[in-house]
């Protein structure tokens, strides 16, 4: 722990009986950093809890993430080191990063995609990682990938607008001088006319991917000189995939169904919490353990797993779903608009229609 006020930590430290560490980082050195007992710890150095030597094994928890919470109140995942393990030796395969390949990371650490991506998979596969002081805005970030101080970088749709606008207003911009040669995208779905941009300023190669916390991975573009198809996030890449409807039949190639997930880097299950009147996973795992991820996708003439936005995102226009992704995509390439998001909003006669909140360019 670090900080000013660690009331709380103390509190729980206290409670649950363990010894609280202080973390001193270094003044110049990003990432190196001591541990010093607290002076107000409840445990001392020098007594130990029972089996405090014990090892951690791959059934034990490693961290416990937060869901996103957007159209639900957020869920614990814990999520154990086989989960974690694994999930990263997925993305690395995918990835094929060299030893001298190096990657420039935005995410916070607190974030799976920061945590799995950027620094297990670049540790994994031998090669290396900056670790930015975070993403406050796209004009520092566009100066060091300028800089030709990495050569791939992974990141969320956000952090790729404001990258590419600003990338393309710098006229000293160089994709040569860059040097990147890789842009990957997760975490949330990357709209086309968006990846079309990122591959022209950069002259690189980008890859759609899809996961979320309770599955880091789920499923990824491949790399050259496999196919891409920058509507879709590729095949499986880690965990089993299967589309269901909501009877459990599978759908027909192009049919829109519920993506469902299950293998070793997928969570066991939800954490109860007290506002939980039931038990989380009854609704969210099938009876057969598969994890709905409560995503909607197709499958596409090349197999490739397509997105259409959360099940509770679908807009149902008099019967007619609509993908609030698709409505987005095409507004995007109107040239006033810089950005967009598409949503549900009531209709007297259809029951609900397309409303859209859009940010225009300057002028």
């Amino acid at each position: 722990m670090s900080g000013e006020d660690n009331s709380a930590t103390l509190q729980v430290a206290a409670g649950q009986k363990v010894q609280v560490l202080e973390m001193q980082r270094h003044p110049k050195v990003a990432g190196l950093f001591s541990l010093q007992l607290h002076k107000q710890s409840p445990i001392s150095l020098e007594r130990r809890l029972p089996n405090a030597e014990k090892q951690s094994g791959r059934d034990d928890i490693a961290l416990v993430l937060h869901t996103s919470g957007t159209t639900k109140k957020p869920k614990i995942v814990p999520l154990t080191h086989e989960n974690l393990t694994v999930g990263a030796l997925c993305i690395t395969s995918t990835l094929r990063r060299q030893r001298e390949d190096v990657c420039l990371n935005l995410m916070p650490l607190y974030h799976i995609h920061g945590l799995s991506v950027n620094v297990l998979a670049s540790a994994m596969s031998g090669s290396s990682v900056v670790c930015t002081p975070g993403y406050k805005g796209p004009d520092q970030p566009t100066q060091w990938l300028a800089s030709g101080a990495a050569s791939w970088y992974s990141a969320v749709p956000t952090m790729h607008q404001g990258i590419v606008e600003a990338g393309f207003s710098l006229d000293e911009f160089s994709a040569t001088g860059a040097g990147i040669g890789l842009v990957r995208n997760c975490s949330a779905a990357l709209v086309p006319v968006l990846a079309d941009k990122m591959e022209q300023l950069f002259e690189c190669v980008v890859m759609p991917t899809y996961a979320m916390s309770e599955s880091m991975p789920i499923a990824s573009n491949p790399l050259p000189p496999h196919l891409r198809v920058l509507r879709s996030v590729g095949q499986a890449a880690g965990p089993q995939m299967v589309l269901r409807h909501d009877n459990n039949s599978e759908p027909k190639k192009g049919e829109e169904a519920e993506i469902c997930v299950k293998g070793a880097c997928v969570t066991k299950g939800y954490e109860m919490r007290a506002h939980m009147d039931q038990d989380p996973n009854i609704e969210a795992f099938t009876s057969d353990g598969w994890l709905r991820t409560g995503d909607k996708g197709y499958i596409d003439d090349h197999n490739y797993l397509c997105l259409s936005g959360r099940y509770k995102e679908i807009i149902n226009r008099g019967g007619e779903k609509i993908s609030p992704f698709e409505v987005e995509n095409v507004c995007r390439q109107w040239p006033p608009i810089f950005d967009c998001i598409a949503f549900s909003c009531p209709h007297a006669q259809l029951g609900e229609t397309v409303g859209l909140a859009a940010v225009l360019r300057d002028g």
